[in-house]
């Protein structure tokens, strides 16, 4: 009886050292986000609770021992930080998302390794079958796994904003976006509108760079040109016609 005692208290002791545990937590959360429906004054259900529209789930990775495929969840608490209890040793996938913010990473390979009583978190953006064991991290109680903040999620369109952000996010925005692609755009506008701008300061000025009336103005030169060739020739002087060579000839044999 007394062995049998041992042995069951043996075997839970060993079951307790081979389950480990970790924490992690969402780090440089923004405190206050500037939503529609607080801009609106709209009461939403939830809409400050961030908390609780987290996603973090535990799957196992590839293990055909476990029967149990449907994953463990952890709950967030106010802080950001959530813990997963007395995970046996193997392989498991991490999951994270949030229906507000964008995260830097959501996908997270988790190595329980019981011999070391260690557990390592690597980033796992593809989901590849291997993945690099050196660029992990050792997380723990004590040593959270820090998942990042990217972004606020925008689901709204604002209608009112700045001159700049609707030009940048017209369908041109992207010549202003790229300074070389602003001055080429600019000098070309600014070709295009400098006749019709000129004529409203200097109509003479800009009577001289019209096509039409450059074209007059030369063929008024050509015939100025032509008038005056003409008037330069003396009048009542007939051409004289080229002298006969063959009656030349014929005086000098005479």
């Amino acid at each position: 009886m007394k062995l049998n005692i041992c042995i069951a208290a043996i075997c839970q002791l060993a079951g307790v050292v081979n389950c480990l545990g970790f924490s992690g937590k969402f780090v440089n959360i923004p405190t206050e986000v500037d939503e529609l429906f607080k801009q609106k004054n709209a009461k939403v259900l939830n809409g400050d609770n961030y908390q609780s529209k987290f996603s973090i789930e535990l799957y196992p990775w590839n293990n055909t021992a476990s029967s149990d495929i449907s994953g463990v969840k952890a709950l967030l608490y106010k802080d950001y930080s959530f813990t997963f209890d007395d995970i046996t040793a193997g392989e498991y996938e991490l999951l994270v998302s949030s229906y507000d913010f964008e995260l830097v990473n959501e996908r997270y390979r988790v190595l329980v390794d019981g011999n070391k009583n260690e557990i390592v978190a690597i980033k796992d953006d593809l989901r590849s079958p291997s993945v690099n064991v050196t660029s992990g991290v050792t997380v723990s109680y004590k040593r959270p796994l820090e998942i990042e903040f990217a972004s606020i999620k925008q689901f709204y369109q604002y209608s009112g904003g700045t001159l700049t952000d609707m030009i940048l996010s017209s369908p041109l925005g992207f010549i202003f976006k790229n300074q070389t692609y602003t001055m080429i755009f600019v000098v070309a506008i600014g070709v295009m509108i400098a006749p019709t701008i000129l004529q409203y300061i200097n109509p003479e000025l800009a009577d001289q760079f019209n096509p039409a009336n450059l074209q007059e103005r030369l063929e008024q030169s050509t015939k100025v040109q032509q008038d005056a060739t003409v008037k330069t020739q003396p009048i009542g002087n007939k051409p004289v016609a080229p002298a006969n060579n063959n009656q030349n000839i014929r005086k000098r044999n005479k």
